[in-house]
């Protein structure tokens, strides 16, 4: 079983949802047959989507230009790591009365539509 571990607090010494998700982590661990790929968005928090990065998710794998690959080289980098794990454990604090930034930049940048999740006339379905 491969877990993705998603850490979002600003704070590392005094996070509580950072105790939260390692101890949680640490239970898992006990399953000698687990193994944890670790993400900390504060210390890694992807880039800001734009016009041009929905163009290139739009745009055929074969048409990308060489600065598309790079632009969504992130974006692809971090779907395939949640598409390559069966559970994630995520530390999601609140500050002012909302999540952090760098989880919704992180959304951002993994939902994306016709690859993980699509549309049709029964509505959004997922495609994790």
């Amino acid at each position: 079983m491969k877990i993705l571990h998603i850490d979002t607090s600003i704070r590392k010494d005094r996070s509580v949802s950072r105790e939260l998700t390692k101890h949680t982590v640490t239970l898992f661990r006990e399953n000698p047959n687990v193994t944890v790929d670790y993400l900390d968005l504060n210390e890694n928090t992807p880039a800001h989507i734009n016009q041009e990065f929905l163009d290139a998710h739009r745009t055929p794998a074969d048409g990308l230009r060489m600065a598309q690959h790079e632009l969504l080289s992130e974006s692809i980098s971090m779907i395939e790591r949640i598409r390559h794990t069966d559970h994630n454990i995520i530390g999601l604090p609140m500050y002012n009365f909302s999540f952090p930034s760098s989880f919704k930049t992180f959304l951002d940048n993994i939902m994306i539509s016709g690859k993980t999740f699509k549309n049709d006339e029964s509505g959004e379905t997922g495609l994790l």
